[in-house]
């Protein structure tokens, strides 16, 4: 299994064996079937899977007044941005890391087995902005596994198979 970051729109250039894994707290309305449940495209590619641990809790998210820029470009630097610290510090100090790599590792074995992939996973942790985004939780994510000793890095495009 590896693990990637990529974003929602990205999903429509996976292959099977790359599971998209929805971080945010929305989700986009395709990315579950119309009775919110997982669901396989027409390329094969399971959709609907979500991580809520990495997703902030909803009564914080909701009423921090610097989301209002709502993950677009803004005119704040990352680096200060007050939601982006906090967001920091609730990966650091609510996810135990190690626990964390063990459930996405038995999640990856489990979606292998359950639909005879013969490929490598990949756990992509898809966010609704691009890379080039600066404010998102991408970054932040990224920060927490490299502190942790793992290389989290942007799946790259196009994808070889």
């Amino acid at each position: 299994m590896k693990i990637f970051t990529s974003y929602y729109y990205q999903v429509r250039n996976f292959y099977p064996w790359m599971i998209p894994i929805g971080t945010s707290i929305t989700l986009p309305k395709w990315f579950y079937n119309k009775d919110y449940h997982q669901y396989i495209d027409k390329r094969g590619v399971l959709n609907g899977v979500r991580c809520k641990d990495l997703a902030m809790p909803k009564e914080y998210y909701y009423n921090h007044p610097e989301i209002q820029c709502g993950g677009r470009s803004c005119d704040r630097n990352p680096g200060t941005c007050k939601f982006l610290q906090e967001y920091y510090e609730y990966l650091t100090t609510c996810l135990d890391f190690s626990d964390f790599l063990q459930r996405a590792e038995t999640c990856a074995n489990r979606i292998k087995n359950a639909y005879k992939i013969k490929h490598e996973i990949y756990l992509v942790l898809v966010f609704f902005e691009p890379p080039q985004n600066l404010c998102s939780e991408r970054n932040t994510v990224q920060k927490w596994f490299k502190e942790n000793g793992y290389n989290l890095t942007e799946l790259k495009y196009p994808i070889n198979t």
